[in-house]
Parts: C-alpha cells; structure tokens; sequence
C-alpha cells in the first residue's frame, strides 16, 4: 500500500498487509491524501522469499481532519431574517461545517472556502429571534463526497446573536412630568439589543426633532426636551437594534407616531343662567378638544362637548339638564388631527377641576 500527497512521490505504508482492510498511521491533520494498493504472491527460495506483484489498484483519494477550531466567530451584519458571520480560516480546512438553531429551528449546512476569512449569511430565519450559530473546521475530498469533521470541543466555535429586530408596535407614553420637562415612554418587548426613541413637534406644518435617546435595552425610555413644559402637541416613535460583534448598531422599522400633549388644565368653571362656563389651556397643535363631565371624580364621565374653542357652555349631562348646588367633575382631552384621523394626546400631571353649579 503506497501513500503520496500528490501523485508522485509515493511512500510504502503497511507493506505487508494480509487482509483486506489496513490503517495508515503517521500522517499530518487537514491534509489531502492518495493511496494505491496491489497484491503480491510470495516464493520461498533459496533461504529467502521472493515476491511477485500485481498491477496497482486504482488512486483513491482520502483526507483527514483538521485539528484546531476557527480563533474567532463573530457577526458583521444581519437583516430581520439573516444574520451573516465570519471567521478566520483554520490550517488544513477547506470547508467548514455550519449549525444553527433558535426560532424553532435547527439547520446545518457545508461551507466550502480556502479564503484567509469566511463569510457566511444564514436566510430565511424567523423574525424577532436569537440564533446560536456553531461553525466546524473541516476538510472535503475534491469530488465533496466525504467530508473529514471532528465535532470534539476543540474542533468548533459557538456564539448566540440578535438578527435585526423588526417593527416595535404598542408605544404609549406613561407619564409627561412637564414640571421635569420629561417624558416617559414605553412599548412592546422585542428580541434586541437597545431601542431609539425620538421626539418631534407636531404643531407646526414642518415638524422639527426636539429629543432622542439612543442605547436603552430596557422596555421604556425617557425623553427630556425643555420643549416639553410647553402646551404643544408633540409625536414620538421607536425603534430597536441588533449590534454586530463590532458594535454596528443594525435598527428595525420605526414604530407608528404616538402623538401626545400635555392634558389641558381645566383653568375655570363658572356658572351661567343657561349652564356652566368651563375654560380650559389652549393646547399648541389641537384641532379639537372633547369636554367630559360627571358627579363622581373618578368615574361616570360622559362626553358633553366637542369644540375647537378652548371654552365652552355646558347645560347638559346626558339627558339631564344640570342642577344648581350640586357637585361636577370635568376632565378635558386634546386631540390632532392627522390625514383624516384624530389622535388623542392626554397624558401628563394636568388637573381636572370640579364646581358646584349655580
């Protein structure tokens, strides 16, 4: 049985083998071998034996396996359904064997590449997930029928990464602390690595950025803008990321505006003959206001007014004209108007305001 690394220059291995099966000791990792075999029969002759050979067999081609792992696995980029990975070749692979699983899934494949780096994107991954990604060296024969791929620990380089997030959905403004010129603004938790948030005017025909925050990997950021302590419709929006190994922030699509505005104070009540007079903050950006009313201050409230006045007369709560001496709760929300829809904007520390008519 000869062995040779090209071809030609051949080394005789397990000379002697009588079965039909042999092992070949002695070589190199990561390395592309051929081997040859033929019989022979043998004489005893004069105090010696003499051998007579048969034509060698036809070349086969072998390889063994490689004998480190890549020095590093790390992800340079990725889309919310793919995340593409790199790595340094390792001595003897010329391919490398790829699993990955997260999302329900578990999938492998075969990269062939002799590049000094390797780069592989991975496809058609469910969104909003996390995928641990395992890279094998290995080493194929030049037909890529056999593959030489030992899966012990120090053979192979695992690491779990974000694909891009996809779109945030259930913003909501918590709290508008106007005396802190703060806002506070939460929203629904993806699989990712931080979240951006912003802030724009909306009550002027050109909307201008106002403040953002950038880097929160928590559910809820906070927006600080001295244009906050001011009665003016503002929108916010968010959007998360997924870093790469080298930090490149990788965002998913902004969220739907939140439109939002400090509640209008209800500043007077006055009662009139024909009902009661309530005036309330002139909200920057309104189109409209809706007035609520009730006897009770913490429920019960009834629409009893639609005006883009910031005053109105009220006579009635529902069906009922209103009655002198007894006690109303009137709470006030601004609303702005969008294409052909309406958002309202109520949040904040605002008041209502309660008076006994008449």
């Amino acid at each position: 049985m000869d062995v040779s690394t090209d071809k030609t220059n051949w080394v005789t291995k397990d000379e002697r083998a009588t079965s039909n099966n042999a092992y070949i000791n002695g070589l190199n990792a990561g390395t592309t071998y051929y081997v040859r075999v033929r019989a022979y029969t043998r004489e005893y002759q004069n105090g010696d034996y003499v051998y007579a050979y048969g034509a060698y067999s036809d070349v086969i081609e072998f390889v063994t396996n490689p004998n480190s792992k890549p020095a590093y696995l790390k992800k340079t980029d990725s889309t919310t359904s793919s995340v593409t990975v790199e790595w340094p070749s390792v001595p003897g692979a010329n391919a490398y064997r790829v699993k990955w699983s997260g999302g329900g899934l578990e999938k492998e494949t075969v990269v062939y590449s002799e590049s000094a780096k390797v780069r592989y994107t991975i496809g058609s991954l469910p969104a909003n997930n996390s995928y641990t990604i395992t890279v094998y060296s290995a080493r194929t024969n030049s037909a890529k029928t056999y593959l030489g791929c030992s899966t012990l620990y120090w053979n192979y380089v695992s690491e779990t990464y974000k694909i891009t997030p996809g779109k945030v959905t259930g913003v909501q403004v918590a709290n508008y602390w106007s005396y802190i010129s703060e806002l506070n603004v939460n929203y629904n938790k993806l699989v990712a690595d931080g979240y951006e948030a912003e802030a724009y005017t909306a009550n002027k025909k050109k909307d201008t950025k106002v403040a953002s925050v950038d880097g929160n990997s928590y559910v809820g950021v906070y927006l600080k803008s001295s244009k906050f302590k001011k009665h003016n419709f503002f929108k916010v929006r968010v959007r998360a990321y997924a870093t790469t190994s080298d930090g490149v922030k990788k965002y998913g699509a902004w969220s739907d505006w939140k439109y939002v505005c400090q509640q209008p104070d209800v500043t007077k009540m006055t009662s009139k003959s024909n009902g009661m007079q309530i005036k309330y903050d002139k909200i920057s950006g309104a189109d409209r206001y809706i007035v609520y009313m009730s006897t009770k201050k913490d429920s019960g409230y009834k629409k009893v007014a639609t005006t883009k006045k910031t005053s109105v007369t009220i006579k009635k709560l529902g069906k009922k004209k209103l009655k002198k001496g007894k006690t109303y709760y009137v709470y006030v929300v601004a609303y702005n108007k969008v294409g052909k829809k309406y958002y309202s904007g109520a949040a904040g520390d605002a008041t209502g305001c309660w008076y006994k008519a008449y």
